[in-house]
């Protein structure tokens, strides 16, 4: 915060430090942006998942693929969160692919309007994406090694253009 405050007053020309103390309040700015934003966007999920998505799931679903699953083991009508679905990236994935293909529901079965098939995908898609977003990050500890010649060369002439 000291950071944010000395770049606001400052009224000299910058020099190095005062580069580095406005690089620094421009990353604080924006990493405090994005985190709220993902915040939202994770709220927003959650509440359009009980309000809009679950009782889409159980209309078009639930006869089928509710508490008591007729010819399969999947129930989609028991997840009572957006967090308990999104804890089954496969499954949600599964679901999208079935919607998108026309397989389900049935050709026999009641369909969904192509308003709420499309509210759904774009609610499963967009709840995939976040997931994505928060399980992404460090892969754990990389291993150094050295180039070999060939890769040296390579990796020479691809930065520099220098055969």
């Amino acid at each position: 915060m000291r950071c944010l405050i000395k770049v606001a007053v400052w009224r000299k020309p910058l020099g190095a430090a005062g580069r580095n103390r406005t690089a620094c309040a421009v990353l604080l700015i924006a990493f405090l942006a994005l985190k709220a934003v993902s915040a939202d966007g994770a709220d927003d999920l959650s509440q359009t998942y009980v309000e809009q998505i679950q009782p889409l799931l159980v209309s078009s679903c639930g006869k089928c693929h509710g508490t008591m699953p007729m010819d399969n083991d999947l129930d989609l009508t028991s997840f009572g969160s957006a967090q308990a679905i999104l804890a089954k990236p496969k499954l949600l994935g599964d679901v999208a692919e079935r919607l998108r293909l026309g397989d389900m529901p049935p050709k026999d079965a009641p369909q969904p309007s192509q308003a709420e098939r499309e509210q759904l995908l774009g609610w499963i898609n967009a709840a995939l994406d976040a997931e994505a977003v928060a399980r992404a990050g460090d892969p754990g500890l990389v291993t150094l090694r050295r180039l070999s010649n060939t890769e040296y060369d390579n990796a020479v002439r691809d930065l520099t253009g220098v055969d």
